[in-house]
């Protein structure tokens, strides 16, 4: 996998964290470190970017007792294990052109101001499982430099929710959920299809995303998706986590 294509997903999540007051953030050895010590989840508490093992000592030193992940891009895998790090489920990142890209649904899919920030940040909560106190990590990138948000409604129900977030004309595409009633009416396709065609709006030359990577008793219906709109994978991203 090329290790550039987690650039822009660094940057989205420092960027929310900070925000949203929620999070930390730290530069440590060049990489790039997050948390959320009241949540730590393996999307949120872990180093990204890191190139060598040399700055581990310090990083662990930054997280304390807070459980943390790497997610590595770099081939760390042999040093991170012979430090103790366990291997936990990965994520397979992809890519693809800029060619349009049809989606049906009944539902009618919105690009967002921040007077609407709410809805987004409800289905983001509520599609992840995530507590309500969490909801400002989602509504504070409403309308924020280098973001694009999208909410599919029925009705005036918000229904499903996807952002994308531009660094250096490289498009991520992430903070996608959608309300569990609502599924299967095509929130999510439709939701892509517009990020994909907002990212070409915006100069980007590639669109990235990921999800978990397909394994026995997983769920693979974001997996599904994302292929159908035309993404190609460019490599499972493997994580640690640490002792």
């Amino acid at each position: 996998m090329n290790p550039e294509l987690d650039a822009p997903e660094a940057h989205a999540y420092a960027d929310a964290l900070l925000a949203s007051g929620l999070g930390e953030v730290a530069e440590i050895g060049g990489a790039t470190c997050m948390t959320i010590r009241r949540f730590p989840d393996r999307i949120f508490s872990r180093v990204m970017g890191l190139r060598t093992v040399e700055p581990l000592d310090e990083i662990a030193a930054f997280y304390g007792d807070t459980p943390w992940w790497v997610s590595d891009s770099h081939g760390l895998a042999g040093e991170l294990e012979e430090r103790g790090f366990a291997r936990d489920y990965g994520w397979m990142k992809f890519t693809r052109g800029l060619d349009p890209r049809e989606a049906h649904s009944d539902l009618d899919v919105v690009q967002i101001e921040p007077e609407r920030s709410d809805d987004f940040a409800s289905v983001v909560a509520r599609g992840y499982g995530m507590p309500d106190w969490i909801k400002p990590l989602a509504a504070c990138v409403v309308g924020r430099p280098g973001w694009s948000c999208f909410v599919a409604y029925d009705g005036d129900e918000p229904a499903g929710a996807g952002a994308l977030y531009v660094h250096e004309h490289v498009g991520w595409l992430g903070f996608a959920a959608t309300i569990a009633e609502l599924r299967g009416r095509g929130a999510q396709s439709a939701i892509l299809a517009a990020r994909v065609e907002e990212a070409r709006r915006r100069g980007c030359t590639t669109p990235t995303t990921e999800t978990g990577e397909l394994a026995e008793g997983r769920p693979s219906n974001s997996y599904r998706n994302i292929t159908r709109a035309g993404f190609r994978e460019a490599g499972v991203r493997a994580n640690f986590r640490a002792a």
